[in-house]
């Protein structure tokens, strides 16, 4: 047999199985051994490793130069080939156990770690997945019960002319009723009174049965110290009131109660804090020591903010490469003492100045309005609520506004986190004519541990008397390092052209510019295509308005996902979520979406995008044919952006067009569309409400990647200047993938073929542009 080095043969030779050269065996079964020569060997593994698998002629050959016969020849390879491939076979074998016993450590190194591992909140320990679930499951089913509890309650006190049936009492505030009678023994018996009115508690003066006195109190006292603020379920919200639990949950956080005046014990007559409320008494959940807070902190941040506004040096200098502010920590810190976050953070400043076509007192209305306020920034605030309103300030000017807001701001990728506040925001005429607006985070002990904090940023709004406004803004916050960045977006956060005043005042100054072109009682003369009145157009940009919003609310799958895949193979993130809004189609959507950085200009992309004659190249609905622009809407001065109707060539489909809106300043860019019958289109060119009629968008963000500009030079930093060394695109498609209402309840065929579509869509990008 073959030695170690394959140095002898047989006559009749082993083989490895692999080799269908033949497989003679010899006719007599004794074996002939005959070794190589030291020569003979080199020579046979010189052609070995130039050819493992020789043909006839150079088997022959060898032999004739080795004094072998090609049998020899042929029966030594066999045998090199199989000790080759038991020694490879040893090697992996070794490598693979290495491989398993460093990772077997490995995962009990974790399994150790995560024994030990604290909630950074809390400082106990942390919860898994399936506990987290099963947790969150048995809030609700306990939280539903409370709410019948409190309903059942209500309905029992209001039975015996305690409180009026159509009144809105809080929790709280029952509870103080109850324990009022358990002191004074006095409830009415119930009278039958077709329109009961409310009595106050300390003046009722009957009876009622101890023992039902009693269990009243004994079991609302109960409901009350388990849970102050109840959830109510999904569909019974209140009309005239809400108020926010701070429970984290962000699938309720659109049903959550409020309330809006002073606090519990005090209540303040909405007459005095109010604007067009009922002159009834409105209870807040805050304390009145907490109301004194929350105004001295409002007051110190206007200070602070107008300080910051005002002043640039010595806490403002400018920066050498792009021109923007920047923050001097130490002349800050030496001034101002603000307490933030108790943890690790890191601090984001800016400041910029513009001016806005819009009133001073339109946007301060507008600014105190929570949902104006989402209307103004659709691409950056996602949700924002007023929680409590505890001043409304004077009737005409609006000075002395203050009230405890909520806003979720997010930028526009699935794969940077939204950013939570809960803030103070209040309002100063500092001039005729000029106001002061600003934001602060609150630090209360109801509200749930936060990585975000916003000190106190703001703006300064002073009106031109011309339908303009000069806009200064500040924008300073903290986030806490646990919220990674992803590495793709890390320049750009840094460099606050993410959530830096910058972006706000340009998105501001494209809605203002926006809001105007609407309003306007005639046809520009920019405008082109089949839409003939002003009031058609005005309809349409609506129509077009709510499905850009539409769209920027899709972009964070992290809330509003029943089903999340992650990221798959191709990057793609992909969610499933079950719609039952209206305006949105009604069914289950499958969300695929992803980031990617191209070597490109900003602008070169949105150029790409925005043309009809290049869609082709990238919507896979058109199948490769043109598309035909029959509608171009201007929304404000600058020409790249607009509204526009476009109509697809589908040899299969007659009745589909294409709503699709562009619009971009020096920051980024969105390009968003969606497919509409053309009936739908022309009810909303007829005038016909809009806020009804469902639609589904799919489009793109493009942003610059943070890198510093060049060209920029001190003192001379223009927008228009500036080159980025190269660009962020985030691809977006949703598809409505079934009419059932259950998530289970359909193919995940489709998830896979949505998760295509984007995937290809990207393909189709690089290739246009010939990206690796």
């Amino acid at each position: 047999m073959a030695s170690p080095m394959g140095s002898s043969s047989t006559a009749g030779g082993a083989t490895d199985g692999t080799d269908d050269e033949g497989q003679d065996r010899p006719q007599n079964s004794r074996r002939f051994y005959h070794r190589h020569t030291p020569h003979q060997i080199a020579k046979l593994e010189e052609a070995f490793n130039a050819c493992a698998h020789p043909s006839d002629s150079m088997r022959r050959q060898l032999g004739t130069e080795l004094g072998l016969e090609p049998r020899q020849v042929k029966f030594w390879f066999q045998n090199r080939r199989t000790q080759a491939k038991a020694q490879a076979d040893r090697s992996n074998n070794c490598a693979l156990r290495r491989e398993n016993e460093r990772m077997m450590a490995e995962n009990l190194m974790f399994r150790e770690s995560l024994k030990s591992v604290v909630c950074i909140t809390c400082g106990g320990p942390t919860i898994r997945d399936d506990d987290c679930h099963i947790r969150l499951e048995q809030f609700k089913l306990e939280n539903d019960f409370l709410v019948q509890e409190y309903r059942k309650m209500g309905e029992l006190l209001a039975s015996y002319n305690i409180i009026g049936a159509d009144q809105v009492v809080s929790p709280l505030q029952l509870s103080s009723v109850l324990s009022s009678l358990a002191i004074s023994g006095s409830i009415t018996t119930p009278t039958p009174t077709p329109t009961p009115t409310p009595t106050p508690a300390a003046a009722i003066p009957c009876l009622i049965d101890p023992q039902i006195e009693a269990s009243l109190c004994q079991r609302f006292h109960s409901l009350c110290r388990q849970n102050t603020t109840l959830i109510p379920p999904q569909g019974s919200q209140s009309s005239n009131s809400i108020i926010r639990p701070f429970n984290g949950d962000r699938d309720h956080q659109d049903m959550m109660p409020a309330q809006s005046a002073a606090a519990t014990p005090t209540a303040v007559a909405a007459s005095e804090t109010q604007i067009g409320t009922p002159a009834a008494a409105v209870v807040s959940f805050f304390t009145e020591e907490e109301i004194v807070r929350m105004k001295e902190a409002a007051t110190k941040a206007v200070d602070e903010v107008a300080r910051l506004l005002r002043m640039n040096e010595p806490f403002w200098f400018r920066s050498t490469v792009d021109g923007n502010f920047i923050l001097q920590r130490q002349s800050y810190d030496g001034v101002f003492h603000n307490v933030g976050l108790k943890c690790e953070a890191r601090r984001e400043a800016s400041k910029d100045s513009r001016v806005v076509a819009m009133s001073g007192r339109k946007l301060v209305d507008m600014f105190l309005d929570s949902e104006k306020w989402v209307s103004l920034f659709p691409t950056m605030v996602k949700k924002a609520d007023t929680i409590e309103v505890l001043n409304t300030g004077l009737p005409q000017t609006r000075s002395g506004a203050l009230q405890l807001m909520y806003a979720d701001i997010h930028i526009l990728s699935p794969l940077l986190r939204s950013r939570e506040f809960f803030f103070l925001r209040y309002c100063v005429q500092v001039d005729v004519g000029a106001w002061i607006i600003a934001d602060v985070s609150f630090d209360s002990s109801r509200f749930l541990h936060s990585l975000t904090w916003k000190l106190p940023s703001g703006c300064l709004i002073h009106d031109m008397n011309d339908g303009y406004s000069t806009i200064t803004w500040v924008e300073h916050v903290e986030i806490s390092d646990s919220i990674q960045t992803n590495p793709i977006f890390r320049d750009l956060v840094c460099s606050n052209s993410a959530f830096g005043a910058e972006r706000w005042i340009l998105t501001l100054e494209r809605m203002c510019e926006r809001i105007a072109f609407a309003s306007m009682n005639m046809m520009p003369s920019c405008d082109s295509g089949v839409i003939a009145s002003p009031e058609g157009r005005k309809n349409v940009m609506e129509f077009s308005e709510r499905m850009v919003k539409l769209f920027c609310g899709s972009l964070d799958m992290t809330g509003n996902m029943e089903l999340q895949y992650g990221k798959n193979n191709n990057g793609v993130r992909v969610g499933i979520r079950r719609s039952i809004e209206a305006g949105v189609p009604k069914g289950l959507i499958v969300t695929a979406s992803t980031s990617l950085w191209l070597p490109l200009l900003p602008q070169t992309l949105f150029n790409f995008f925005k043309d009809p004659s290049t869609r082709h190249q990238w919507d896979v609905l058109c199948h490769g044919n043109p598309v035909t622009q029959i509608q171009r809407i201007s929304n404000g001065t600058f020409s790249d952006n607009f509204t526009t109707i476009l109509r697809p060539y589908i040899p299969t489909e007659n009745n589909t067009l294409l709503l699709q809106e562009c619009c971009t300043d020096f920051l980024g860019s969105v390009v968003v569309y969606a497919p509409v019958d053309v009936g739908t289109i022309t009810a909303a060119i007829n005038g016909e409400d809009t806020t009804t009629m469902p639609i589904l968008p799919s489009g793109f963000t493009i942003c610059g990647d943070g890198s510093p500009p060049r060209g920029a030079f001190f003192g001379c930093a223009l927008p228009e200047s500036r080159h980025y060394g190269g660009s962020i695109l985030t691809v977006t498609v949703q598809v409505l993938v079934s009419n059932q209402n259950a998530v289970g309840q359909f193919n995940m065929n489709t998830v896979d073929a949505v998760n295509g579509l984007a995937a290809t869509t990207v393909k189709k990008i690089k290739a246009a542009f010939k990206c690796p």
